[in-house]
């Protein structure tokens, strides 16, 4: 689960007095469908790309074409990948500053092969970007463009939450 996840005790937060505990951080996650996906081919050069996230069974699944993009070619010479998550909560003018929610969840990823699970893993991002569709309809999609697409899973390994809220 989640909760159990290590924080990075190789880094420790410098501003510790914004460390999300990881249920505040965890309840961030359930609420926030997009981040950022940040991954680095074999050489170490990073490429970070927005991606909308389906959280199934303490999995994180993307997808993607299947045409062979960066992200592909990277995961596959380099299968560790980190999740950004951020909430934005407004300006603070006077410090030049931001109130934000974010949350870091660094792990391994995968490429699902298992044809139940890729569709199972697309039903979830189907239900993320069209929650209000018919199931009938999310279905015929998912068939009509399963074998153009991938689709990642991403296995958790270490969560790190941080805020900066206005003062109460």
């Amino acid at each position: 689960m989640l909760e159990d996840l290590p924080h990075d005790h190789r880094r420790p937060m410098r501003r510790a007095d914004r460390e999300m505990t990881p249920k505040e951080a965890l309840e961030l996650l359930r609420r926030t469908p997009n981040a950022v996906m940040a991954t680095a081919d074999g050489e170490g050069r990073p490429y970070g790309v927005p991606v909308t996230v389906a959280f199934v069974e303490g999995v994180f699944y993307v997808h993607g074409t299947s045409a062979g993009g960066r992200r592909s070619s990277n995961l596959t010479e380099n299968p560790f990948a980190s999740l950004t998550f951020v909430v934005e909560g407004g300006w603070d003018a006077e410090p030049y500053s931001l109130f934000y929610a974010s949350v870091i969840v660094d792990g391994r990823a995968r490429m699902v092969t298992d044809p139940e699970e890729k569709t199972a893993a697309l039903f979830a991002l189907a239900d993320v970007c069209g929650r209000e569709r018919p199931h009938e309809h999310k279905r015929a999609y998912i068939e009509s463009m399963a074998d153009a697409v991938e689709v990642w899973a991403i296995e958790p390994e270490r969560i790190s939450g941080k805020r900066r809220a206005p003062k109460a």
